[in-house]
């Protein structure tokens, strides 16, 4: 099943916030990891094709239900065998998410978003 953005379920989150944490120095990460994570969510494309339509970064969201999909996808398959299964949501999810393909990073994670539909950014107290 691919994912299709425009039919299923969005969580916008800002998209400066999740390059500010990544590239703050006391985030823990190291700056490969860092990297890979921008890579695999292919931050700096995106920007760049958005720039070139002059869209600035300031106002693009991206998509977390991709990746929330693809974590919980990827925790699946490494632990299937291992888990029990403790409440009827649990045996959904079980079955659900073997059953779905890995969604493409590419795939509808990026929009750009009124602030009255995606709410303000992190650490926006006006």
């Amino acid at each position: 099943m691919a994912y299709q953005p425009e039919s299923q379920a969005s969580l916008p989150h800002y998209l400066p916030d999740i390059v500010e944490f990544l590239e703050h120095k006391e985030n823990r990460l190291s700056n490969k990891r860092a990297s890979e994570i921008l890579d695999y969510l292919q931050v700096r494309e995106t920007v760049e094709h958005f720039k070139s339509r002059s869209i600035e970064p300031s106002r693009l969201f991206f998509n977390l239900m991709p990746i929330i999909s693809n974590g919980a996808k990827i925790a699946i398959d490494a632990m299937g065998s291992d888990l029990e299964v403790l409440s009827y949501d649990g045996e959904v999810y079980l079955d659900h998410f073997p059953s779905i393909d890995y969604i493409d990073m590419a795939s509808g994670l990026y929009s750009c978003l009124p602030s009255t539909l995606a709410g303000k950014p992190y650490g926006d107290s006006s």
